[in-house]
């Protein structure tokens, strides 16, 4: 397959029924009506499959600042703790300053792994695509719950 200007970088291919799945290593997916012969896949014309830049736009759509969510803390680093959010593929991240309203937090008080909380979308990181969480009471009394 080429594009314009030249050779496009593809990482998999999968074949169903009709239908190849062309993955890009641009991270980009495409699908295109094809058939195999002798081992050799024939493509018609493709049309692109909804991309992770895509998906972070909408959900930037749905789910906006404010917003009450739920989550499960996964991982902890010195900077705060990681999170995942049933539903959504991108990850939270609870920044250290975004626990407590009143006194400082440390690592040592973090939740342990596997916990639940509630927590409001502060805003979206770009570099990562992470959603800002935050736990304070400050913070929740001001949200929304969705």
């Amino acid at each position: 397959m080429r594009e314009a200007g030249g050779l496009l970088a593809l990482s998999s291919l999968n074949f169903v029924g009709g239908t190849c799945r062309l993955r890009f290593r641009l991270k980009s997916m495409v699908e295109c009506p094809c058939w195999e012969i002798g081992g050799v896949f024939h493509v018609l014309e493709c049309w692109r499959m909804n991309s992770k830049d895509d998906h972070w736009k909408s959900l930037k759509e749905r789910l906006p600042i404010g917003s009450r969510v739920w989550c499960r803390v996964v991982l902890h680093r010195h900077y705060g703790v990681h999170t995942a959010i049933e539903g959504i593929e991108f990850e939270g991240l609870i920044q250290i300053t975004d626990f407590k309203d009143a006194s400082r937090m440390t690592p040592a008080e973090y939740p342990p792994l596997g916990s639940e909380l509630e927590a409001v979308v502060l805003g979206f990181k770009e570099r990562g695509m992470q959603i800002w969480l935050g736990i304070k009471p400050s913070q929740l009394s001001k949200s929304e719950v969705t």
